[in-house]
């Protein structure tokens, strides 16, 4: 059975293809496609594979998914992943014989595996479940990548400004480092089972990540994509300035780690409330510094290019200001 791994990475439209993905189950299941869900994760509004993440990543500090599940020592994580193995596992015997694939989706794949020994923990348990692989990363320009996960950050707290954010832009920060991430997944899965995309609208297929996905030729040689819903509302969608600038006030006065209930139930109706209003979110948080974070990676990227796409160029267009 083949197991299909999409990773993200972050702030790639993880989001709108994991609802996809959800809404179209049934059809998947008709094509021999399954998703899985376990019980502790059965109240997401939007199904994210997490809980793989947590049972093989070593670093949960500050982790939400961790607090939220309170898995605070090693007995309560220990008693976490052998609920979600016996779940996963009672889940591959009832599969039905005409399902031929697994499909796994989280963005977290890429953030918080964060060493080649994670990575690997990860492919030892699935390859004692399945015989063939892939693994499907979607990539974009880091300066873009570092604009949009702050937009996020701020909607989860973050009080800094960007141009503080921004200094975390650098080669050395793992989120930020495609190649010595990836490789952890190359080492792990082999070359073969690797599939690497741009996310940009001139590379996507049909400008669309959901089809994009559905565009691979291991999938869409078995897929009528004309039974599958393609009309998926935007998720996460950046804020702008004003916006931005809106909510890093409610942070500073609203500190996330120190207020309690009441307040954070506050504080969120307030961040949806601005989120959702598009006259403060028009135009992007200006960058003056995405020419030379470019600069800072363009070796690195050149690199991932000849590794992962056979390009002998850096694979991501300059960015604007």
């Amino acid at each position: 059975m083949r197991l299909i791994v999409h990773i993200g990475t972050e702030k790639t439209g993880s989001t709108t293809l994991q609802a996809f993905l959800n809404d179209n189950r049934e059809q998947l299941a008709k094509d021999g496609f399954a998703l899985f869900q376990p019980e502790c994760d059965a109240t997401q509004l939007v199904r994210n594979n997490r809980h793989f993440v947590a049972m093989f990543q070593k670093d949960n500090r500050n982790d939400d998914y961790f607090r939220h599940h309170q898995l605070d020592g090693d007995e309560a994580l220990n008693q976490f992943r052998q609920q979600v193995t016996a779940e996963f596992d009672q889940f591959l015997r009832d599969l039905p014989s005409d399902i031929h694939s697994v499909v796994l989706s989280s963005e977290h794949f890429h953030s918080r595996l964060q060493s080649a020994e994670e990575v690997q923990d990860f492919a030892d348990f699935m390859k004692a479940r399945f015989d063939d692989f892939r693994i499907i990363g979607y990539f974009r320009e880091q300066s873009a990548l570092c604009r949009s996960a702050y937009s996020t950050a701020v909607k989860s707290g973050e009080k800094r400004a960007f141009s503080d954010y921004q200094k975390m832009c650098r080669p050395q920060n793992h989120y930020y480092n495609y190649l010595r991430m990836f490789r952890f997944w190359r080492k792990a899965f082999g070359p073969k089972a690797l599939r690497t995309r741009l996310f940009d609208k001139e590379s996507l297929r049909n400008k669309d990540i959901c089809r994009d996905f559905l565009g691979f030729r291991f999938l869409n040689n078995r897929l009528d994509l004309n039974r599958y819903n393609f009309d998926q509302p935007a998720y996460n969608l950046s804020l702008g300035p004003t916006g931005l600038q809106l909510i890093l006030l409610i942070n500073r006065l609203l500190d996330v780690q120190k207020i309690g209930p009441k307040r954070r139930h506050i504080r969120r109706e307030m961040v949806l409330k601005i989120a959702n209003m598009r006259g403060l979110n028009n135009g992007q948080v200006s960058l003056k510094d995405a020419s030379a974070i470019y600069d800072s990676f363009n070796a690195q990227n050149m690199d991932f290019g000849k590794v992962f796409l056979r390009e002998e160029k850096n694979p991501f267009s300059r960015p604007d200001a």
